[in-house]
This record gives structure tokens, sequence and C-alpha cells, in this order.
């Protein structure tokens, strides 16, 4: 049902019709991102809890504490995915780092094909 959500708000948002997101300094924590995002009238789309897979082994607690992590990998960089949805499109947010508050690397608009490839998970 929650996918159907997802769907439907993203039929409403046209990536196209918003060339421009918030900038975020480099490292800045995901906290201070997804707050920001928040308030500017996103929402976390949370990741189904049947989707376990998408959280490596010691990586857990921070799924936990952000339901929107789409994947989070606990070796090399230790980078994690993060999805938001608002008025413009879907968001793709990847951060780095080993802490519950990882910093942030980048952001931008999930194409079609990634917002099919995720639904299709």
């Amino acid at each position: 049902m929650k996918w159907i959500a997802l769907f439907a708000a993203l039929a409403i948002a046209s990536p196209a019709a918003a060339q421009q997101l918030p900038r975020f300094e480099k490292d800045t924590p995901y906290s201070q991102v997804r707050a920001k995002l928040i308030a500017s009238g996103y929402k976390v789309h949370k990741i189904p809890a049947a989707d376990f897979d998408r959280c490596a082994p010691g990586r857990t607690e921070l799924c936990d504490i952000y339901p929107e992590t789409r994947i989070c990998r606990g070796t090399g960089r230790a980078s994690c995915e993060f999805v938001l949805v608002g008025p413009k499109g879907a968001v793709s947010i990847t951060t780095a780092g080993e802490s519950t508050d990882p910093g942030f690397v980048s952001i931008k608009f999930m194409t079609d094909r990634e917002i099919s490839q995720m639904l299709a998970e």
C-alpha cells in the first residue's frame, strides 16, 4: 500500500518542473539535511520493514532511526542512500560514514527508471 502512495505522489510530481534542490555542504550530518528537506515540504518515504537486507550488519541501528533508508553498506565508505518524496519529486540522498548520523555526500532527483527499480525491490 505504501508503494502505491509513493507511485501516486510521483505521478503528480514532475522532476523536470524543479531544477533546483537545496544545497548542502559536504559532510553535513544527515539529520540536518533531512530536517531541512522536511521543512521544505518533503516527506520521509518509509521503506517496508520486510526489506531487512537493506542494512548491512552493524548498520541496523541507523536503519531503525531513519525508516527512509533504502540501502546502507557496512564496508568501504559505509555509504547509505535515503529516499524522500516532495512536491518536486523523489530525491535520493547519499551519505558516507560509520556513525548513526553520517555525512552528506550528494542529493539528486530520482529518475523514472530508478523509481521503477525501487518499487520492484
